[in-house]
């Protein structure tokens, strides 16, 4: 499992489990109501109904129009295609397609229309973590208004929608790269169509001989994103790349010496040495991780 989105800007919170079955479950009983297959099932009830004309299920048939290709980060700069993925697997959580265009018509359709009954929409967008939405904590003060927030990705794609209902502001980020930046950008952004504060980033470029080439093998606690995790750092021709087990494959980005920002979950990571200039500790945010060959000194 990828570290969790909705609490990886509060490191140290407990990590989320996503279950996903349920959204499965429920696409099999609308195939099983209405006899279609999923896909045919979302057209008729809830795309064509709601204007959305650039949407659908991907269902592994293929699609009409233009349609973005998946990447993921490789290197310091580089990306590179996502792996071939059958979205057809996953009916129900995560095989639409979309536009902004269309996800404001979505979100009009939820939040104002006719789609839902008034308790219905009470408890979507009235609780602090609903039906798909989380009520942002942080982003409310600082707007001085509720935020709901639904994000998510997948292999080659992330996206993120934030909502202030009491303007019926929606921004939303749609993008064809596989990260965990979104969640980190959004809020800024939202705070500057807003006019308030907000914080941006400045990245200027490191020479390599500054930035060091750190390697190594880190173990993490057991609060951490994945218990009791080892990360393996390399630092080769491409750069400095992060290695989680089960993937991703997560290049760092240098900000100064044995100082950066991963591009997967956009992140700051820091290298400790020791006297003799061996790294001995990686921080991934607010954790620690050990190098192997120091845990027994």
């Amino acid at each position: 499992m990828a570290a969790p989105t909705s609490t990886h800007g509060e490191p140290g919170g407990e990590p989320q489990r996503e279950e996903h079955s349920g959204q499965n479950l429920l696409a099999l009983i609308i195939e099983k109501k209405t006899g279609l297959p999923f896909a045919d099932a979302m057209q008729r009830l809830v795309f064509q109904p709601f204007g959305m004309r650039d949407s659908g299920v991907d269902d592994d048939r293929p699609l009409k129009g233009q349609v973005a290709h998946g990447y993921q980060p490789t290197g310091t700069f580089g990306l590179k295609p996502a792996p071939a993925f059958h979205w057809s697997a996953k009916p129900g959580n995560g095989s639409a397609y979309t536009t902004v265009g269309d996800e404001w018509k979505w979100l009009q359709a939820i939040a104002r229309g006719p789609l839902l009954s008034e308790s219905s929409r009470k408890a979507m967008l009235e609780t602090d973590n609903g039906f798909g939405w989380v009520r942002s904590k942080k982003q409310g003060p600082r707007l001085g208004q509720a935020v709901l927030i639904s994000n998510g990705r997948a292999p080659g794609f992330s996206a993120i929608l934030e909502y202030l209902p009491q303007d019926d502001l929606a921004v939303i980020v749609l993008t064809n790269i596989e990260h965990d930046a979104n969640p980190i950008i959004i809020p800024e952004l939202t705070a500057m169509i807003m006019g308030k504060p907000y914080q941006p980033f400045d990245y200027r470029p490191v020479p390599r001989a500054l930035v060091g080439e750190p390697a190594g093998e880190f173990t993490f606690g057991a609060d951490f994103y994945r218990r009791n995790a080892t990360l393996k750092l390399v630092s080769d021709a491409k750069g400095t790349t992060l290695y989680w087990p089960g993937g991703p494959e997560d290049p760092l980005l240098p900000i100064g010496r044995d100082k950066f920002m991963d591009r997967y979950y956009w992140s700051p990571v820091t290298v400790e040495r020791g006297p003799d200039g061996t790294p001995v500790a990686l921080d991934f945010s607010n954790f620690r991780g050990i190098r192997h060959n120091q845990e027994s000194k």
